[in-house]
């Protein structure tokens, strides 16, 4: 997911565009996407060789419950905002040959987004049969 901002550079401070994300797939290290993220980013120039990306997306994400070890989807939004530069400082991520690498950003706040417990369902009993197993205290 990499966006092309050689033109974007050499305009003058303030200066914006908007780009679609429609039906990408990208590889993340520890999540599975059940959908495409789809959604909307707007690139906009700081400075001198640093832009800001603003951006709201939407997937599905294959998780599995806390309680019943079951895998279960669940929709998620991400709104986020960063700092792109060519010498990237503290919390500024790389612009690399003219262009700026969503992915890792995205895959960032989709984990950021996810509940502490994860839970198929708000009343999710857990493995069916475990408590009778662990009230007879055979172990």
């Amino acid at each position: 997911m990499h966006i092309h901002v050689r033109d974007l550079l050499a305009e003058e401070t303030g200066h914006n565009r908007t780009f679609a994300i429609e039906g990408e797939q990208p590889k993340t290290l520890s999540l599975v996407l059940t959908q495409p993220v789809n959604g909307e980013v707007t690139v906009t120039k700081l400075g001198d060789k640093q832009l800001t990306v603003n951006g709201l997306i939407a997937t599905q994400l294959q998780l599995e419950c806390h309680r019943c070890l079951r895998s279960y989807t669940s929709d998620v939004e991400a709104e986020f905002e960063q700092i792109y530069a060519v010498s990237p400082g503290e919390d500024e991520l790389p612009i690399t040959d003219e262009q700026i690498d969503l992915a890792p950003l995205i895959e960032q706040e989709l984990v950021l987004r996810q509940p502490i417990k994860l839970l198929c369902q708000v009343d999710c009993v857990g493995i069916p049969g475990a408590e009778e197993y662990l009230t007879k205290g055979t172990f």
